[in-house]
């Protein structure tokens, strides 16, 4: 995976021109965006690739996340080539995995140059100034200003193709709510949360298997335990601060076990108050993605006390947030 997305970075750059001019002789300006918010290892994939069997709904590709400078040329003559040697699973949890299937954006951003906190996969040892990229907390507004413009021109190529609203989802996003709403005025949110006693660790394994596999320092386990808590922490605190100021017919919340429980009635659930449209439309599509994809069975983490402590301790506000602990008596 790493080699064809080095051969399809190269290319961004020498095919760049050609996809340009092609969007130049038809200019279409993409309808906003409905965004899958959500830390890693909560379920934002899963929910993105319901959300993206719904006809309404454009997405972007694997191949377009990561040749976003030329997919639009080339992907018809190179995607079953890049099919045919890229890997059937993702190296962190074993999930299948096509260049033809839903990605992040994030990934098209960081292939364009931009400033992204995905460079912790590379050097996993080293406090990168791009995590600022999570959040833009201290980034100047010309850095920021870049990054809209950027997210922008992404959209556009989409839109040159596929007109509809795209579905999007990368887990940095959910803590730029606030410039996503602002840059994307009727843009829809929903977000997904889990229980951080089956996140963080999940997360630390993630990062790890990532930094083994692209990256250009060996994992430090000291390092990413550090890391993993403050980008849980530093996440949702900007969520918090954004939410406020998104419009309640906006923004949507649910739980990854209740998800799981009972997909049909949170879906439709979500449907209803972000009005999205009859859920009937989709619900059969819905009912035989999750029956084909039953038997995966995702990885299980144990606990130690000790961490269990940690990420109660540590946790604490967003769990009892979200219901994972009881609320705090009062004083």
């Amino acid at each position: 995976m790493f080699v064809l997305g080095s051969v399809l970075s190269l290319l961004n750059s020498a095919l760049a021109p050609l996809q340009r001019a092609a969007m130049l002789v038809r200019r279409r300006e993409p309808s906003d965006p409905l965004f899958v918010l959500g830390h890693w290892r909560s379920g934002t994939t899963l929910l993105h690739e319901l959300l993206a069997l719904d006809p309404q709904f454009g997405y972007p590709s694997s191949y377009a996340c990561f040749a976003p400078g030329h997919f639009l040329v080339t992907e018809r003559v190179l995607g079953p080539l890049v099919s045919a040697l890229s890997p059937r699973r993702r190296p962190q949890d074993e999930m299948s995995w096509s260049v033809e299937r839903p990605q992040e954006d994030e990934f098209a951003l960081l292939a364009r140059g931009v400033p992204s906190p995905y460079s912790m996969f590379v050097f996993s040892r080293s406090q990168s100034r791009d995590l600022a990229y999570l959040d833009f907390d201290g980034v100047p507004a010309a850095g920021i200003d870049r990054w809209r413009r950027e997210h922008r021109r992404f959209l556009r190529a989409l839109a040159w193709r596929d007109p509809r609203p795209a579905v999007l989802k990368s887990p940095p996003h959910t803590a730029r709510l606030g410039v996503l709403a602002e840059a994307y005025p009727r843009a829809r949110f929903v977000h997904i949360v889990r229980d951080p006693r089956a996140v963080i660790p999940s997360t630390r394994n993630m990062i790890d298997a990532l930094a083994q596999c692209f990256g250009l320092q060996p994992p430090d386990p000291a390092r990413i335990h550090a890391l993993t808590f403050a980008l849980h922490e530093r996440l949702h605190r900007a969520l918090e601060r954004a939410v406020p100021r998104v419009e309640r017919e906006r923004f949507h919340e649910l739980r990854y076990e209740d998800l799981v429980a009972d997909p049909m009635r949170e879906m439709r659930r979500l449907y209803a108050a972000l009005q999205l449209g009859p859920f009937e439309r989709v619900e059969a599509r819905i009912a035989r993605h999750l029956a084909e994809t039953r038997n995966y069975v995702p990885a299980r983490h144990e606990l130690a006390e000790g961490e269990r402590r940690e990420i109660e301790a540590r946790c604490a506000p967003m769990m009892r947030r979200y219901g994972y602990l009881p609320a705090a008596a009062p004083p």
